[in-house]
């Protein structure tokens, strides 16, 4: 019980007076009477005792209206007391539904915070990969001779989505839209979002991998030429009349880094490999011509 309740204090206050009082009364007139240690001799006014029963009719003409207060206060009390307990009991009920109901939206709240953050996530991430998609696609237009290596981000945004339940998602969604819009359509934004997020992270790994099959089919096909072109190349240094022909040299420098002398051109650790657009520039040109 609260120490603060002044009803409860004055109730029990009120009741422990009027028991102390009858007690007193009680032993008062026993003792003022002798009849506390032996049998009640008490006489009327002209001198006649009175029999037991006419002494137990004046105390309890006396105190039953006191002991019936009493009682009705004690009663009072104990009702008194059972309200403030059913009280308290509603109180920690209340008080433990709204703890639920906070650590429920709080629940609600996270969910709807991990979808937001992924769905965000993968966005930029579809946003970077779209970008280094159309450098790669700038750069193979423009150097089409050249082995452009084409670099990607990992994103692992999309696998998580799909470890969520979607039923918790949704559940939140609705919390969310009951207890602050009445927008009715979210449903169907919810699955065009879920559908958009599907084809885009199938779209980039298949474009990934599409190209990763032209960056490796395009190195093998340029090799393939450049070890024919060896092949053939030995033959022409060897024959006096070819060998004397001036785009040899060009030749040597653009596929072995070497001039006439045999002597590297620019140091070898940083000779990135035959350049197939600058041969076919200088050094097929001049064949052609």
């Amino acid at each position: 019980m609260k120490n603060k309740d002044i009803i409860l204090k004055i109730l029990i206050s009120i009741s422990i007076l009027l028991i102390l009082y009858s007690l007193f009364y009680f032993i008062n007139y026993y003792s003022y009477n002798d009849i506390l240690l032996h049998f009640p001799d008490n006489v009327n006014n002209n001198n006649i005792k009175l029999p037991p029963n006419e002494i137990g009719d004046s105390i309890g003409g006396i105190l039953n209206p006191i002991i019936g207060f009493t009682a009705s206060v004690l009663t009072f009390l104990a009702f008194y007391i059972q309200y403030k307990a059913n009280n308290e009991q509603r109180e920690i009920f209340n008080n433990t539904q709204l703890k639920e109901k906070i650590i429920e939206h709080k629940k609600h709240q996270t969910n709807i915070n991990i979808f937001k953050a992924l769905i965000n996530s993968m966005i930029k991430y579809y946003e970077e990969s779209g970008n280094l998609l159309q450098g790669f696609i700038n750069t193979e237009e423009e150097n089409p001779l050249k082995i452009n290596m084409y670099s990607f981000v990992t994103n692992s945004s999309y696998e998580n989505l799909n470890k969520l339940n979607l039923r918790d998602i949704y559940s939140s969604i609705t919390y969310s839209f009951e207890n602050k819009d009445n927008n009715n359509s979210w449903e169907n934004d919810f699955i065009k979002t879920l559908n958009k997020m599907d084809f885009y992270d199938k779209l980039i790994k298949e474009l990934k991998t599409k190209f990763e099959i032209h960056v490796s089919t395009k190195s093998k096909n340029l090799n393939s030429v450049g070890e024919s072109l060896n092949k053939n190349i030995g033959n022409v240094l060897v024959d006096e009349e070819l060998s004397s022909f001036d785009g040899i040299n060009d030749y040597l420098a653009i596929v072995y880094n070497k001039n006439s002398s045999g002597e590297s051109i620019i140091p070898d650790n940083e000779f990135e490999g035959a350049d197939f657009e600058k041969l076919q520039d200088v050094f097929f040109k001049k064949v052609l011509n």
